[in-house]
């Protein structure tokens, strides 16, 4: 009768501890946001001595799940590779804020401002976003993401999941991020003159901010090609400017005063100085392309869209397409007319009467690199004594027309 009791007792407790366990579920969301789930984070559920006894993947709705867990308290931890985004500067310019005291930051928003994860936000984690991860490309001493750390007790009385944890992209101060989605570039670059340059020459490109907003700060990134073209300076008359160049790639950023909540400016004259390489030879094209990291915060702290920037259309002299003067001219019967392609492009060369008036079409096609002439015969176009124009329009990577004037005795 005693065996028999034991094996029930024996019995009973396995069973009880085997109903001791639960399932427990929750999600992890970008910045608290439940319409921002975080997908692929790897989720870690720790005992109290340390260890990691289960780990999962969060699915697209950002849902973790773990089955059969004894009771007891557990750390949840997060952990994720994707990859991160929406820095920029409209986030140093929070920090800022908060820092003069004109502004607070919630807890989440503090996670994602402590870069340099000294547990403490100051001047340092406000220069680490603009200069050391914005100018020079260099990651956050804190890594690419924050999460927050959840302590959750598993018993019998406790029914309610764990509450959702919010993890950051670090330096998202404002949460602008969203995972899984390709940022819509804020500028593009007009091209304002052509300015033809020589070998080993020193030369500058103004770069004109086609905006009257007032500006907080600017960060500007340039792709380049390096081995034609060698930064050696770039200046602004307004606002505090560090730049970095190194491997075709020109990195800017510009502020106003850090600790004058009132300060900006407006229309900066920002000047790029550039030294020419020696050979251009294979040189396809020498300008500066605005990568979509580029971007402008007002005074406000808000990002400037659909802003245009002013830049030169860099050319070499073997670059440039070319229209010559015809010859002979004046003339009588025939005359030649020579032109030159840097590139492939849709050539038209077309004459036209004083008036304006289309006489003739001398040229209309697809015309790869190279030199051409063109022999003009007035008989065959019936052209009478006086004054012709004859146009070319070059459609292509880079746009060119030129007129000449020929005589036709």
């Amino acid at each position: 009768m005693k065996r028999l009791l034991t094996l029930l007792c024996a019995v009973f407790f396995v069973s009880s501890s085997l109903l001791a366990q639960s399932s427990l579920n929750g999600f992890v969301y970008y910045h608290g946001d439940s319409t921002e789930p975080i997908e692929d984070v790897n989720v870690k559920l720790i005992d109290t001595t340390g260890v990691a006894i289960d780990n999962c993947i969060t699915d697209i709705n950002g849902l973790y799940q773990f089955y059969n867990v004894q009771n007891g308290t557990y750390n949840i931890e997060f952990t994720t590779e994707v990859d991160p985004g929406g820095i920029d500067l409209a986030d140093s310019y929070l920090i800022n804020q908060h820092l003069l005291n004109l502004d607070t930051l919630n807890s989440i928003q503090a996670l994602a401002s402590d870069v340099d994860a000294d547990g403490s936000i100051t001047w340092n984690d406000y220069n680490i976003i603009v200069d050391w991860w914005f100018t020079y490309g260099n990651p956050f001493p804190a890594g690419d993401w924050s999460f927050e750390t959840i302590s959750y007790v598993v018993g019998n009385k406790q029914k309610d999941d764990p509450p959702p944890s919010s993890g950051v992209s670090n330096g998202d101060v404002d949460g602008s991020f969203q995972p899984g989605s390709k940022p819509v570039p804020d500028l593009s670059i007009i091209f304002s003159e052509v300015k033809t340059i020589q070998a080993n020459e020193e030369f500058e490109i103004p770069v004109k901010i086609n905006t009257h907003f007032p500006i907080n700060s600017l960060g500007l990134v340039f792709d380049y090609p390096e081995q034609f073209l060698n930064i050696i300076d770039v200046t602004s008359d307004q606002g505090i400017l560090n730049f970095d160049a190194v491997n075709g790639q020109l990195r800017m950023s510009c502020v106003s005063s850090l600790k004058n909540p009132f300060d900006y400016f407006i229309d900066p004259k920002i000047i790029i100085k550039v030294k020419a390489a020696g050979d251009f030879k294979n040189a396809y094209n020498l300008n500066l392309i605005l990568n979509d990291e580029s971007h402008i915060i007002d005074s406000k702290g808000s990002r400037i869209k659909n802003i245009t920037l002013s830049i030169p259309n860099i050319e070499t002299k073997d670059q440039k397409a070319e229209l010559s003067n015809n010859y002979p001219n004046p003339f009588v019967n025939n005359t030649s007319i020579d032109y030159k392609l840097p590139q492939a492009a849709i050539v038209t060369i077309k004459l036209y009467d004083l008036m304006g008036q289309e006489v003739a079409t001398l040229v209309d096609k697809f015309q790869s690199k190279g030199e051409y002439k063109i022999n003009l015969n007035s008989d065959k176009y019936f052209l009478k004594s006086g004054k012709y124009i004859y146009k070319m329009n070059i459609k292509g990577n880079r746009e060119f027309s030129k007129s000449k004037i020929m005589l036709v005795l």
